[in-house]
């Protein structure tokens, strides 16, 4: 039961949604961080107090004040009625904005005590709030609009009559398109080129559904009469007068709609690519960049992208990796690459929003004049030339290259080329994009070198002549055990590691070992000292009755603490043999010489 009690208090504590529970005398009986939020107060400062004692205790709490007002009113209306209330909350928050919480308030009655209570819950509706009531002001906009297009026509409105002749051309048409009345009445549609070729086709489809007698809507691109492509939506309703008819459209201009929907479309795409380069990061260590290159190729609806990276040893940018329609063979190779290179040697982003290739490694501006011919480079892996004098079809593209920099280091160089004009919001992204590929290309590139340090250290202590052992501070269970102690001890690396002293050696010999641990863990005194014993007998399983010689130290964290047991023992007993042997031969050649003085 504690258990549960403990989960819903870690749940309302956690929980985004405010908590508030309440007496019968209106007392807080609990409330969760983000309700105590709402008084600009702490929980402690809020529990067993009426809102009359808050307001007593603190009575230049704005924020308190405001809130208090609204949950009275509730309150009270709860308690008399004993039915659920649904309220609308603006809560003053520490930055002085106002958020918008929409509280439910549940009478409850206390089986126990038969005394109501009352909880409430407020979710944070602020977001939702304005949209309702951004939407609601549109839709009030979009009365007043129908209002003002019956009184004085602010779309503009053409009419038209059965042979598709202009009859009414209005002021704001002339706004939008630019043609007057006087250059417009009495001519049809296609004497004005108002309409863009490329929906020449849909839009004689709709004339002849109005010649039928069906009104429609359309939305099309059209000229303006200075050459301007706009997108304008049309409202076509049929007027009928006995067995003739007029056509009346009404137009809106919605070029800026567009361009804010197309916007929004980029800003979807651009959150899904920061995502998508988000996850390669961390859920593909191995290779983390072509993941990377087919996330911008993906949501980014570009031709190619590619990352090179940089060796700084050989002075050699390296292509990692690749994704899109492009290989190395293409001919906007020689292009990629000199800006690639002009990129690594500048540190500096390049965009080259309209450019075009006829010949490969020759580029020009749409203008024909000659851009790029000539490019000092770095040297380039995977680098391919490509027959000259070859005729290519010309193309527009756009390119834009970021350096891949940490620390004012160059690590790398990101380059897209796009069919397409790059938005000052992608160029942004992609800026913000590169500076996080080129933290994992430089974390990728300290794992490998950490990778390659701990396969040193571990082929330099399996190496060592000396048994080498390690054993962790809390448990005594050993997490290292070279080639040397196997041999020394009679047991191997998976018999030990994972075990301590007792699952190895008999318990007087491990009662040993762990009294000597004990003692160095406890009498370290924040540094590392070296315990050595110079003669240790230890029973093995291959050799019998071995003496030892080992040294052990504690090895500490950064705080001083003791992490682990480091012990370094190397097998003495041929040593000691011999220096027994010597002794004894010292000490017979002693008592020889002393039996000839004797004799003598």
């Amino acid at each position: 039961m504690q258990e549960v009690i403990n989960w819903f208090q870690s749940f309302l504590s956690n929980s985004v949604d405010a908590f508030l529970e309440y007496d019968q005398q209106q007392k807080y009986l609990s409330v969760n961080p983000v309700a105590s939020a709402w008084m600009g107060l702490q929980p402690a400062e809020i529990v067993n107090k009426t809102n009359h004692e808050l307001l007593k205790l603190y009575p230049n709490n704005a924020a308190l004040k405001n809130i208090i007002l609204q949950i009275d009113t509730c309150l009270q209306q709860v308690l008399v009625t004993g039915e659920k209330r649904l309220a609308i909350h603006d809560v003053l928050a520490a930055d002085g904005s106002i958020k918008i919480y929409e509280t439910a308030y549940t009478p409850v009655l206390d089986a126990s005590s038969n005394q109501m209570r009352v909880f409430s819950i407020g979710r944070d509706i602020t977001r939702h709030y304005h949209w309702q009531r951004q939407k609601t002001q549109q839709l009030r906009r979009s009365n007043h609009l129908l209002w003002l297009n019956a009184t004085n026509s602010p779309l503009a409105m053409v009419g038209w009559d059965e042979d598709f002749r202009i009859i009414q051309w209005s002021k704001r048409a002339e706004a939008i398109f630019g043609w007057t009345a006087d250059d417009t009445i009495g001519k049809k549609f296609g004497d004005l080129a108002l309409v863009c070729e490329a929906d020449r086709e849909v839009v004689s489809a709709i004339e002849l559904e109005l010649a039928a007698g069906n009104g429609n809507t359309s939305i099309n691109r059209n000229y303006t009469k200075s050459g301007q492509v706009i997108w304008c939506r049309w409202f076509n309703s049929i007027i009928r007068n006995g067995d003739s008819f007029t056509v009346l459209s009404l137009v809106e201009d919605i070029t800026d709609r567009k361009r804010l929907e197309l916007e929004k479309a980029q800003g979807s795409r651009l959150t899904a690519m920061v995502a998508d380069v988000g996850i390669a990061l961390t859920k593909h260590p191995e290779d983390i960049l072509l993941p990377c290159c087919e996330a911008m190729v993906k949501n980014l609806d570009v031709a190619s992208a590619e990352i090179w990276t940089f060796n700084s040893q050989e002075n050699v940018l390296e292509l990692q990796a690749t994704a899109g329609n492009y290989s190395h063979k293409d001919k906007r190779s020689s292009f990629v690459q000199s800006k690639i290179n002009s990129i690594a040697q500048q540190k500096k982003p390049e965009i080259d929003c309209e450019f075009e290739l006829n010949i490969f490694g020759i580029v020009e501006e749409i203008d024909g004049e000659a851009r790029v011919k000539q490019s000092r480079e770095l040297a380039t892996i995977d680098r391919q030339e490509s027959g000259k004098n070859c005729h290519l079809e010309k193309q527009i593209f756009t390119f834009a290259g970021y350096p891949l920099i940490v620390e004012e280091r160059l690590v790398g160089v990101m380059g897209i080329v796009s069919p397409q004009p790059l938005t000052a919001a992608f160029q942004e992204t992609l800026a913000s994009v590169a500076d996080v590929i080129a933290l994992g290309i430089e974390r990728k590139r300290a794992e490998a070198e950490l990778k390659s340090a701990r396969g040193f250290l571990n082929s330099v202590v399996e190496n060592l002549p000396l048994g080498v052992f390690a054993k962790d501070a809390s448990s005594l269970k050993f997490v290292l055990w070279n080639k040397a102690g196997e041999a020394i001890a009679g047991v191997t690396s998976q018999e030990a590691i994972g075990k301590n002293d007792y699952d190895i050696y008999p318990k007087e010999q491990a009662d040993v070992f762990t009294a000597q641990d004990r003692e160095i863990l406890t009498g370290y005194d924040k540094k590392s000292t070296v315990k050595e014993i110079a003669e240790e007998p230890i029973q093995t399983r291959h050799k019998g009755l071995r003496i030892l010689h080992t040294r052990k130290v504690p090895i500490l964290d950064a705080q001083g603490n003791p992490q682990y047991v480091l012990g370094i023992t190397e097998d003495i007993t041929e040593r000691r043999q011999i220096d027994e042997s010597v002794r004894l031969y010292d000490q017979i050649v002693e008592n020889m010489q002393i039996g000839l003085y004797v004799y003598h």
